[in-house]
């Protein structure tokens, strides 16, 4: 059924090219091809393929063509075509390929569709899917009049781009999703990438959502571009919809978020129609409140999010969530709230300077990822923030191939209630450059490598790292009523690598101290491995009233640069199974301090609790610890499964206190300054809660 294209085809859309042929698309199998795809294989340049209203499936390519691709909307200009016609990604591949469409200054056009639920299954530059619902190499493409939502890719969940001029004439781009940049469009990598908005035809790009540039992010490389919206998330360039921001500049008709300086409510039940400013009229999505969010140092802005399960096959909820600084996310209760990735990207990012921002009472799973599972990075090399925190949130059942929490440039961390468990992947928890890091109260657990393809991949409970070239400033590192074990690290190309903790002081301007953390059943393959190591260069690591024991091929060991003048890690009343002869000095000179009260035994567990390491009643670490710690060195208040740290005028060693039956689900707060306190029931009860403001 080729039919010469009509001369009213010609003339009613002035967008369009004269073109030889016209190939019908019809799903029913009235037309010339029944899929889309088929319609562009019978073409060749200068053809148009036209295709009927329907849902169309199935992969669609352009490749090396330069044809018009269009709906009926070409012909009569009637809007019901774009909503109707429809390309469907059925949630598993991109939505439209261009590829190599460029011959001088001819275009490839493509108007009138809408573009939907499609996830990106191209690859190009790098080892990441862009362009979810268009992705663009090479071409110059025209994109008139269409519908592109619900799509998600690594990179320009919308549309991504490469080597291309794009230009966009009346299009609506919303609701889409990025991992890492561009969750409406992406435009990366390439010199010679530009896009270009109409401004009579004005297009609409709003509410997506991206790791960077929720909206829009293209690379520093392309010519900055001037977006002439109808209908935009706001009014103004932000770094948290555009990056980077002076790339753009936005000339908006109509914002769609009228932004506030309140707390907002978010629940899987709720309406993004809604307020959002109480528990009763909750938002739906965390895309829609962080938009509407507008925290600053005198407004800061809590998140709460209400009980469910928040994914993107329920409520389109992205993955990552991208935060603003002065913002706290608070899920009011690990077990009640969940976060589910549904094995496609990770949980939060927030990265280019922000600050003041935390997570808390929350279960992330499910994350699968290339990148980290949360990624909080000033990236100005230096430490130019001020404070962040994780409280009381759980990480489970993720993949990712680098740190699964990475948290760089920062002078004050603080994690607390931390569970990590089952998952795969580089390091655990990655804190660097910072001047004061505390964790407690936490545990990585039944942990191994995620094996990607290379060579180097190995794993690592906790990292803590204070880099050389930021030694001016004196950083205290503590880990405080921590439970590190039974992690695997089966890494044998870097050599000796750690399968527990690693601790690394710079030039001896900082303080390291553990206290009454548990290190045990961890493995490495390579046999000069410790589960618990530290490096760096004239340092001293304080170790108090620790287990580690069990732990395989050493229990512990230390790195030292051969030009150091002074390297100890001393332990204090710990209980360090084989002493020294379990002790690996992997490389460099050092010294390893063996003080009073050390236990070179094995600690004896109680196989019937619900706690794993808890002690037995006949075990020698009880009571055997010391209470007699340095002023600056912190001494818990609870252990690990909230029992009161210290039980008839005595501390045990390791993670959890034997006092008997343990006070269960006291939630020990994020240390804080000027921290106030409230609990409920008064006096305390078998079970209480606690609140800090």
């Amino acid at each position: 059924m080729k039919k010469q294209i009509l001369l009213l085809l010609i003339i009613s859309v002035t967008l369009t090219c004269v073109s030889a042929n016209t190939w019908i698309v019809n799903h029913n199998g009235s037309g010339d091809a029944a899929t889309i795809q088929a319609g562009i294989d019978l073409s060749v340049s200068g053809d148009t393929v036209l295709v009927a209203d329907g849902v169309y499936t199935g992969e669609i390519i352009i490749e090396s063509k330069m044809i018009t691709l269009a709906s009926y909307y070409i012909i009569d200009s009637d809007t019901t075509h774009i909503a109707n016609t429809i390309i469907d990604g059925e949630d598993i591949r991109t939505g439209i390929k261009v590829l190599n469409c460029r011959q001088g200054t001819a275009w490839i056009q493509i108007l009138g569709f809408s573009i939907r639920n499609c996830r990106s299954d191209w690859v190009q530059a790098t080892d990441q899917a862009i362009g979810g619902g268009l992705a663009v190499l090479n071409s110059m493409l025209m994109l008139s009049d269409c519908n592109i939502y619900h799509c998600r890719a690594y990179e320009g969940g919308g549309i991504g781009t490469y080597s291309s001029f794009v230009l966009m004439v009346n299009n609506n781009i919303y609701r889409n999703t990025a991992h890492r940049y561009g969750g409406g469009i992406a435009s990366h990598l390439s010199p010679d990438n530009q896009i270009e908005f109409d401004p009579t035809r004005r297009n609409s790009v709003y509410l997506n959502h991206a790791g960077e540039g929720c909206d829009m992010s293209c690379s520093v490389m392309n010519i900055p571009i001037t977006a002439y919206l109808k209908y935009g998330t706001i009014n103004n360039v932000d770094q948290y919809n555009y990056s980077p921001p002076s790339q753009f500049t936005i000339n908006v008709q109509y914002p769609v978020v009228t932004q506030v300086q309140n707390d907002l409510w978010v629940s899987p039940l709720g309406s993004d129609n809604n307020s959002g400013l109480n528990a009763a009229s909750p938002l739906q999505t965390m895309t829609y409140a962080l938009a509407k969010a507008n925290p600053d140092s005198l407004h800061p802005i809590t998140v709460h999010m209400l009980p469910g399960t928040y994914k993107w096959s329920d409520t389109r909820q992205p993955f990552p969530v991208q935060l603003k600084s002065y913002l706290t996310i608070d899920g009011g209760s690990r077990d009640q709230v969940i976060m589910d990735a549904e094995n496609y990207g990770s949980f939060f990012y927030c990265l280019c300077y922000r600050d003041f921002f935390y997570v808390k009472n929350l279960t992330c799973k499910n994350g699968h990822t290339l990148k980290y599972g949360i990624w909080f990075d000033i990236w100005l090399d230096d430490i130019a923030g001020n404070s962040v925190g994780i409280e009381n949130v759980t990480i489970k059942d993720t993949w990712c191939v680098s740190d699964l929490i990475r948290i760089s440039d920062y002078k004050h961390v603080h994690v607390s209630g931390l569970i990590v468990q089952n998952c795969q992947y580089f390091n655990g928890l990655f804190i660097d450059t910072f001047t004061f890091a505390r964790v407690e109260n936490s545990v990585i657990k039944n942990n191994s490598p995620s094996f990607y393809d290379w060579p180097q991949t190995y794993s690592c409970g906790i990292v803590l790292i204070i880099f050389e070239q930021y030694s001016q400033f004196h950083a205290k590192m503590e880990v405080v009523n921590c439970l590190i074990a039974d992690n695997s690290n089966e890494c044998t190309y870097w050599g000796p690598t750690v399968s527990g903790i690693a601790i690394n002081v710079c030039n001896g301007n900082a303080q390291a101290d553990m206290v009454n953390c548990t290190i045990a059943g961890n493995v490495a393959l390579e046999e000069q491995s410790p589960a618990f190591s530290v490096g760096g260069v004239n340092y001293r690591v304080n170790v108090y009233n620790t287990i580690i024991s069990g732990n395989t091929p050493y229990e512990t060991g230390m790195t030292t640069s051969m030009d150091a003048d002074s390297a100890i890690v001393a332990f204090d009343h710990c209980l360090v199974t084989g002493g020294e002869n379990s002790f690996f000095h992997v490389s460099g000179l050092g010294t390893s301090l063996w003080l009073d009260g050390n236990l070179y035994n094995t600690p004896v567990y109680d196989s019937t609790s619900q706690y794993s390491y808890y002690p037995d009643v006949t075990s020698p670490t009880i009571d055997a610890g010391t209470l007699n710690l340095p002023s600056n060195v912190p001494m818990p208040d609870y252990d690990l499964a909230g029992n009161p740290r210290v039980y008839n005028g005595a501390i045990d060693i390791g993670c959890y206190e034997w006092n008997g039956t343990p006070v269960q689900d006291i939630v020990v707060p994020l240390p804080v300054d000027r921290l106030k306190i409230t609990a409920y029931p008064n006096p305390f009860q078998t079970k209480t809660n606690l609140n800090y403001i």
